[in-house]
C-alpha cells in the first residue's frame, strides 16, 4: 500500500510538468507562435500520458476527460496550422480543471468532487469543436463505439511516445489518417526503426526527503569530523603523515558536502513555466497586451528556494502587468508598441542567483510613492530620500498607490509577501527603475540554503559568520584612521580616501564596550545593501565551509541573525546578515 502511495505521488509531481509543458504550448497556440504541427504533438503526448497513467491507477474520470480534451484537439493534429481561438480557450479551460484534481488529489480529495466542473465545459464546448458525440457523451462513461485514441491499446505505447522527447521540436507522428492514429495498436505499419542499443537513464529520482536527510547526515559527518582533527590530544603532537591526511580528509569533506548540496538543485524553469499562463490570464484579466520572455532558464537554485519564491514571484509578475505596464492607448501615446514585455531573468552571480523582473512599463511613480510614504508617517515630511531608499517603501505592509483596488492587485500586501518571502531564505531586494522605461527588481538569493562559505570572526569571546561574498576585506588600521564624528558622535575610518562607517558589534547588541577604538587591530569591511560597512573584531579565526541551522524560539529576535553556523570545533557561531545589520544600525 505504501508503494501505491509512492507511485501515486510520483504520478501527480510528473502530472503536474506535464500540465505546465501543456499550457506553454497552447500559449504558443494562441500567440500563433512556433510550428503548430509540432506543438500539437506536443499536447497530445502529455494527455495521452496522463489518460494511461490516470486509467492504471484507477482514476476513470480523470482518465475520461484526459481523452475528452485529446479528442478537442484531434481534429488539428497533423496540420500545418493553428487551431481556432475557441479551440484553444476551451483547451486552457480544461488544462485549468486537470491542474485542479490533480490539486485535490494531493490533498487527498476523490477526483468525483470534480466532476461538475468537467460537465460544465463539456455544455460549453458543445457544437463547438464538430464532434457532437463526444461533446454530448457524459463524462466517466464507456464509449459504445471504438474512439481514435481512447481504447486500451493506446495506453501500451505511452512510454514510447513521450520518454525522452522535447515538447516543442521533437517530430510528430506523420500519419494524417484520422480513422487510425498511430498512437493506436492498429496503426499503419510505420518504416521499421533501427536497432538502438538502449542505454540506462541518465536521471535518477529520489523523494526530497531522504536528499534532506542525506543534507542533515553530512552536516552532522561534517563537525564530526572537525571535532576529530582539532581534538586536543592531536594538538602539538608530530606524528608522521598527519597533517597530510588532515588536509585529505578536509578535501574529501568538502566535495561531499558540495555533492550533497547539488543534489537538491533544481533548474529555475519550473519556476518560471507556470508564469507563461499567469501573464495570459493576467492579459485577459487586464485588457492589457502582455508578452513573458524568460532567460537564463537553465539556471539551478536550491529546491526549498525555488518552492519559497512561487508566490513572490506571482505578485511582482502581477504587479508588473497591473501597475508597470499602461494599457495600449497609452502606449502608443507613449511611442511604444502596444505590447508590453515582461522579461524574466536568472543568471548566478559568485555565490548567488538573482532572479530579475523587468518590464518595459511606466516606471515606478516618485511622487505618488513619496506622498504616500509621508501619509504613512514613515518619513518625516521635509524629508527627500534618495531613489534606492524611497522604492523600499513599496514593500511596507498595506503600502499601496493604487487609486482604486482591483482583483489583481492594489491592497498593499503582495510586495510585503515578497519581502517576507525573500528574507526568510536569505535574500535581498534591488530595485532601479527610469520613467516612462520601466522597472527592474531583482531578488538575490543564495544558490543553497544548506551550506555557507563564510569568515570566522570573534569579538568579545562571541563568535560571528560573516558570508564571504560580504567579506570585501580586512586590513589592521592606523590610530589615526578612525575619528568620531561631531555630529552624531559616529565612528568612521578613512580607507584609500573613503570615508566608511564603524559599527561594533557589542554596541549593536548592547554588550558592554570592553575596546578602546584607538587600539583597534582588525577591521573587517563588509557590503551592505547602501555602503561599505567596517566591523572592529579581535581576531579572524579563519574562512569555513558551515551547515547553517535556522534561529528558533527566542532566537529569532536577534536582530540581523541569519542563523545558526555549526563550526568544526564543535561550537555555533551567529551568521550575521550584513544588509540588515546595517539597516538596524542606521
Amino acid at each position: 500500500m505504501a508503494g501505491t502511495n509512492e507511485l501515486l505521488e510520483q504520478f501527480i509531481s510528473d502530472a503536474e510538468d506535464l500540465i505546465d509543458s501543456s499550457d506553454e504550448a497552447l500559449i504558443h497556440l494562441e500567440l500563433r507562435e512556433g510550428n503548430p504541427e509540432d506543438i500539437m504533438a506536443s499536447l497530445m503526448r502529455a494527455l495521452h500520458t496522463l489518460k494511461g497513467t490516470a486509467a492504471f491507477f484507477e482514476l476513470p474520470l480523470l482518465s475520461s476527460f484526459a481523452h475528452y480534451l485529446e479528442d478537442m484537439i484531434q481534429p488539428f493534429r497533423g496540420q500545418d496550422e493553428f487551431p481556432d481561438a475557441d479551440t484553444v480557450v476551451n483547451m486552457f479551460s480544461g488544462i485549468t480543471i486537470l491542474r485542479q484534481i490533480f490539486e485535490g488529489l494531493k490533498e487527498g480529495r476523490n477526483e468525483k468532487e470534480f466532476q461538475k466542473e468537467m460537465e460544465e465545459l463539456k455544455r460549453q464546448c458543445q457544437g463547438k469543436s464538430g464532434h457532437e458525440e463526444m461533446a454530448t457523451r457524459p463524462v466517466g462513461t464507456k464509449e459504445t463505439k471504438p474512439s481514435n485514441l481512447g481504447d486500451a491499446h493506446s495506453i501500451t505505447c505511452e512510454k514510447e511516445s513521450v520518454r525522452g522527447q522535447d515538447p516543442l521540436t521533437s517530430k510528430p507522428d506523420n500519419s494524417n489518417n484520422k480513422e487510425h492514429p498511430p498512437l493506436c495498436r492498429n496503426a499503419p505499419k510505420e518504416p521499421k526503426r533501427p536497432n538502438v542499443k538502449r542505454t540506462s537513464d541518465p536521471f535518477l529520482k529520489v523523494r526530497s526527503q531522504k536528499v534532506d536527510e542525506l543534507m542533515d547526515l553530512v552536516a552532522e559527518f561534517g563537525v564530526a569530523v572537525a571535532e576529530v582533527l582539532n581534538h586536543h590530544e592531536l594538538k602539538g603532537r608530530e606524528i608522521e603523515g598527519l597533517e597530510e591526511k588532515q588536509h585529505h580528509v578536509e578535501v574529501l569533506l568538502r566535495q561531499l558536502q558540495d555533492i550533497a548540496a547539488s543534489m537538491r538543485l533544481v533548474p529555475v524553469s519550473t519556476l518560471f513555466r507556470p508564469m507563461l499562463r499567469l501573464v495570459r490570464d493576467l492579459s485577459r484579466t487586464t485588457g492589457k497586451k502582455l508578452r513573458l520572455r524568460t532567460q537564463g532558464d537553465e539556471t539551478e537554485l536550491d529546491k526549498v528556494v525555488v518552492e519559497s519564491l512561487h508566490d513572490p514571484l506571482v505578485h511582482m509578475i502581477r504587479n508588473a502587468g497591473d501597475h508597470g505596464i499602461g494599457t495600449p492607448e497609452e502606449r502608443r501615446r507613449s511611442g511604444k508598441s502596444e505590447e508590453g514585455t515582461i522579461l524574466l531573468k536568472a543568471s548566478q552571480r559568485g555565490g548567488e542567483v538573482v532572479i530579475e523582473v523587468i518590464d518595459d512599463g511606466k516606471g515606478l511613480n516618485r511622487e505618488a510613492i513619496l506622498k504616500k510614504a509621508k501619509q504613512q508617517n514613515l518619513i518625516h515630511h521635509d524629508e527627500i530620500p534618495p531613489d534606492n531608499e524611497l522604492w523600499q517603501y513599496i514593500f511596507h505592509p498595506g503600502f499601496s498607490t493604487a487609486e482604486k483596488v482591483t482583483s489583481v492587485s492594489g491592497r498593499g500586501v503582495g510586495m510585503d509577501v515578497v519581502n517576507a518571502a525573500v528574507k526568510e531564505v536569505r535574500g535581498r531586494i534591488e530595485i532601479e527603475s527610469t520613467p516612462g522605461q520601466g522597472t527592474r527588481v531583482a531578488i538575490c538569493i543564495p544558490l543553497t540554503l544548506a551550506f555557507l562559505d563564510s569568515m570566522v570572526v570573534e569579538r568579545q569571546d562571541i563568535r560571528y559568520a560573516i558570508p564571504t561574498e560580504n567579506v570585501l576585506e580586512i586590513l589592521s588600521p592606523q590610530p589615526d584612521w578612525i575619528v568620531k564624528t561631531s555630529a552624531d558622535n559616529s565612528e568612521i575610518v578613512k580607507v584609500r580616501e573613503e570615508l566608511i562607517p564603524i559599527l561594533r558589534l557589542e554596541q549593536f547588541y548592547q554588550q558592554e564596550d570592553q575596546h578602546d577604538p584607538r587600539e583597534e587591530q582588525l577591521l573587517v569591511i563588509v557590503r551592505s545593501e547602501r555602503r561599505p560597512v567596517a566591523i572592529p573584531v579581535d581576531e579572524v579565526l579563519g574562512q569555513q565551509q558551515v551547515t547553517i541551522k535556522p534561529l528558533q524560539g527566542h532566537a529569532t529576535d536577534i536582530k540581523a541573525g541569519a542563523g545558526w553556523a555549526l563550526l568544526g570545533s564543535g561550537e555555533t557561531a551567529l551568521v550575521l546578515d550584513c544588509i540588515r545589520l546595517d539597516q538596524s544600525a542606521a
